[in-house]
């Protein structure tokens, strides 16, 4: 895939929301939320069945009951472990992201990191660039153009070992 001038900007555009997401996910994969084994076993296994008409001990439990318990308890363990598996899998993939971007931003002067992340990161407004850097609208969209050109060759020069 040839990296363009619009990738490199949604990459930019979105760098802030990538790196808030991935602490989300740092955040939920060491303090998961997750169904307990007594809970599960308690919902489903010790309720009042009902025998012959008879209301039995609220803690007697028949087989059958136990077993579909067990069952939902399996369930709910895959499902647990399928969502740390997505969102670690998500967390790399975002982290691979982030990295690559800021390492190649590494490349660009300092100017032209400047300015970059004034634009796009935080989304500041040409006129207060232009009084913040005191350089022209002009001066400014070239380095633009050049810095952008630059981040795209540094991921087309990655890609063209993909094929």
């Amino acid at each position: 895939m040839a990296y363009t001038k619009d990738m490199i900007i949604e990459l930019l555009t979105t760098l802030k929301e990538k790196k808030t997401r991935i602490e989300l996910l740092k955040f939920d994969l060491t303090h998961p939320v997750k169904i307990s084994e007594s809970e599960m076993l308690s919902a489903m296994a010790l309720g009042a069945p009902v025998n012959d008409g008879i209301l039995r001990d609220k803690y007697s439990v028949s087989d059958k009951t136990m077993r579909i318990a067990l069952s939902y308890k399996d369930v709910a363990d895959r499902i647990n472990r399928k969502s740390v598996e997505d969102m670690s899998e998500e967390l790399l993939q975002l982290v691979c992201e982030v990295e690559r971007l800021e390492f190649y931003m590494k490349f660009l002067s300092e100017e032209q990191r400047k300015l970059l992340d004034m634009l796009y990161i935080n989304k500041r407004k040409w006129p207060e660039i232009e009084k913040a850097t005191g350089l022209s609208r002009r001066t400014l969209n070239r380095r633009k153009e050049d810095a952008l050109k630059k981040l795209a060759e540094m991921y087309g020069y990655i890609e063209g070992f993909k094929k």
